[in-house]
């Protein structure tokens, strides 16, 4: 089905649920068995139906993103296990997937309690998604761990402000004292997620219900993934953007100057953004919630235009002062003296995302089976954090 058609079939089905409950308002209290068989064909229709329309953006938005793919991801995943990238696993995990039966092949060197590794050639699909849903990992600098362990990194601190040419032959070049870097490390942390799914979509069977399996475990894992990039403690979780840490970004890049203790305003925007310095203004961002672009789009510059402006920036997005604007449930909203309401930076020159490429799917075969349903458990790794607070400009009231 196209985008029509499901809108056309979900009017439908709108409808028909309408119609059912009018005509059972009676006896609510005292269904009958033709009464309970009907609602349950009605619930299965609609998950089958927002499944449907989960996966037609999905595929829509990973198709404009074909061909821009990282080769990086490619050659990490070349690096697995030759378990996890042989035909043979890729079939017995399909079988998996679609029964829950489980051959000598899927179990040799696994840990079958925690779930089955997805195969190497579901890995990029399933890391594809991840990106679609989440756009702080579209943005920032990417890692990626093939086995378990850390990723150390060395976070600037200072860097050379020596703008001198010295080029002559018998000139005496000056020692870079100042870039100093300080050592951090990224480990990705475990991250489970539930749900279930109907058992009629295995009469797809094949890839195809794997695929709507790693659909829906993508738009599960993406959402706590983003909160944690942008307001994360960095304990058991990556660290957040919003989140005040001499390990990610520190108060010492907090601009409040120019707002109110109510509102951002024009001069405090203004402000922010040119508190980056030149090398960071191409690739600048902002990262707000909606209700603080609501109230940003309210002010207005010396022409009397609002300086929030919609689509217009590259694939139509939003942009304020020229920058793109990426809006997020996940950012801070609260109006009040002292707290955060945006950010500002290049997040591929600034923030990482690290992930460990592994992820376990366990089928719960008969736990649902009354209702007709099977259970999903998926676990992956990640971790990621601000490596370069200058970077980046917190924006807070006044």
């Amino acid at each position: 089905m196209n985008a029509n058609e499901l809108a056309q079939r979900e009017r439908d089905l709108s409808h028909q649920i309408s119609t059912y409950l009018r005509a059972t308002s009676h006896r609510t209290s005292n269904p009958s068995a033709l009464d309970i068989v009907r609602a349950r064909e009605l619930q299965t229709d609609r998950s089958l139906l927002d499944i449907q329309i989960e996966l037609v953006g999905l595929h829509a938005a990973v198709k404009k993103l074909s061909g821009q793919g990282d080769s990086r991801v490619k050659e990490a995943l070349a690096g697995l296990a030759a378990k996890w990238n042989s035909p043979e696993y890729m079939d017995a995990f399909l079988h998996y997937a679609n029964t829950g039966k489980v051959n000598a092949e899927l179990t040799s060197g696994s840990d079958e309690k925690g779930g089955y590794t997805v195969p190497a050639q579901l890995m990029e699909a399933w890391l594809r998604a991840l990106d679609t849903a989440t756009f702080v990992r579209r943005i920032s600098q990417r890692e990626f761990i093939t086995r378990a362990g850390h990723l150390s990194a060395g976070v600037l601190q200072d860097e050379d402000s020596d703008a001198a040419w010295l080029a002559a032959e018998n000139e005496t070049l000056s020692e870079d004292t100042s870039t100093t870097f300080e050592g951090r490390q990224f480990i990705p942390h475990l991250m489970g997620k539930f749900f279930k799914i109907s058992r009629n979509l295995r009469r797809t069977g094949g890839r195809a219900f794997i695929d709507r399996i790693l659909s829906r475990m993508a738009l599960h894992h993406a959402r706590p993934q983003e909160k944690a990039f942008l307001i994360g403690s960095g304990v058991g979780q990556p660290l957040g953007i919003f989140t005040a840490s001499a390990q990610g970004i520190s108060t010492a890049r907090d601009v409040s100057e120019g707002n109110t203790i109510m509102e951002l305003t024009h001069d405090g925007l203004v402000n922010a953004l040119f508190s980056l310095e030149a090398q960071y203004q191409p690739g600048a961002v902002w990262v707000m919630h909606r209700d603080v672009a609501k109230q940003v789009h309210k002010q207005k510059g010396g022409n009397g235009r609002p300086i929030y402006v919609f689509g217009k920036g590259t694939d139509q997005t939003d942009t304020l002062l020229g920058k793109p604007v990426y809006l997020t449930e996940y950012g801070p909203n609260t109006f009040t003296t002292g707290k955060y309401l945006a950010v500002v930076g290049d997040f591929h020159a600034g923030y990482v995302v690290v992930d460990g490429l592994q992820l376990d799917i366990q089928i719960l075969e008969e736990r649902f089976s009354e209702t007709h349903e099977v259970g999903v458990i998926g676990r992956s790794e990640c971790d990621g954090g601000p490596y370069n607070e200058k970077a980046f400009a917190r924006v807070k009231l006044a």
